[in-house]
């Protein structure tokens, strides 16, 4: 009988840590996949490539993991990147849906799964953008109601598969692009002007994500709603600026959960009452986090574990 479920959050390849986790959760290997005694199930948070030294068989454990039945895993921002490097801007084109320029991300999972593995591009193609079960619901980086009411739809429509057509319609300047970034990569906000943020590999950017859990404040310095905080102390966050933000969560609304964020401390804690967000950062000298959710309608610190 179904006892609950184990959030996990951000992998990036990292196999040991995965391990680590599922044995401080008490699950334990059963032929292809890993079993809890008590039946619970994890439910996957999503960035499974990219970064980290064991990418493929990290993949491996999660689709055997999902294929017994014993969990859910839902597409993240770098699982997206990856197919859409894979899928052509146009049928034929040489050109891809993810641009050359944002390669630099990619190369460990490139070089470890190799550029024209198909198999693994295909069985990403079949995650859903989002996930729910009664009280709990998950998706990789903000839960806009709207947003991923309409992306799944799309999904399903589909076929419950990332097509091209799909890839292609989420695209820069193409109708769904709005709507993935906000659902995988988080709601930003335009810095002002002189301000950016360096990603690496020369990739600056002028806006920065925001902690969308939190309300928008029009009295708070802009760069205090951020994530990270920047050091930003003026201007304030403008009205026009605040409309990023997702609708408030409310008292009876299910827990969130999410990864994404690149959180930092061997302390994890919700976000707020109703959002927990699980990426602590295991690619960057962090760990990994998952959260034991057994129905409760606020989050609860006690519940959070790590690999720390």
């Amino acid at each position: 009988m179904l006892s609950g479920f184990d959030f996990i959050g951000d992998i990036h390849g990292e196999y040991g840590q995965l391990i680590t986790l599922l044995e401080k959760l008490s699950y334990r290997p059963h032929g292809a996949s890993w079993t809890h005694p008590d039946g619970r199930k994890v439910c996957f948070l999503g960035d499974y490539v990219d970064r980290g030294p064991r990418i493929l068989e990290v993949l491996k454990l999660i689709k055997n993991m999902v294929d017994s039945g014993d969990a859910y895993a839902i597409m993240g921002n770098h699982e997206f990147n990856l197919i859409s490097w894979h899928t052509p801007l146009t049928e034929g084109s040489a050109r891809r849906c993810r641009p050359e320029s944002k390669r630099y991300q990619l190369i460990e999972s490139l070089k470890q799964l190799g550029e024209e593995d198909n198999n693994w591009i295909d069985w990403l193609r079949t995650l859903p953008p989002s996930w729910q079960t009664k009280g709990a619901r998950a998706v990789h980086a903000c839960w806009s109601p709207d947003d991923v009411t309409l992306l799944m739809a799309e999904w399903r429509n589909a076929g419950s598969y990332w097509t091209p057509d799909l890839i292609r319609k989420a695209s820069k300047g193409a109708p769904l692009f709005d709507v993935v970034e906000t659902v995988m990569k988080g709601p930003e906000i335009t810095l002002p002007e002189g301000e950016t943020i360096e990603l690496g590999a020369g990739d600056i950017r002028d806006s920065a994500r925001i902690q969308w859990w939190k309300p928008a404040d029009i009295n708070l310095p802009l760069g205090e709603q951020t994530i990270p905080i920047l050091p930003i102390t003026t201007p304030n966050l403008t009205k026009e600026q605040s409309r990023a933000w997702p609708p408030k969560l409310e008292s009876h609304d299910p827990l969130v959960f999410c990864g994404h964020y690149w959180l930092k401390g061997e302390n994890p804690s919700p976000r707020t009452d109703k959002v927990v967000c699980l990426d602590y950062s295991v690619a960057k000298d962090g760990f990994l986090c998952a959260y034991r959710f057994d129905g409760e309608s606020k989050a609860n610190a006690s519940k959070m574990v790590g690999t720390v």
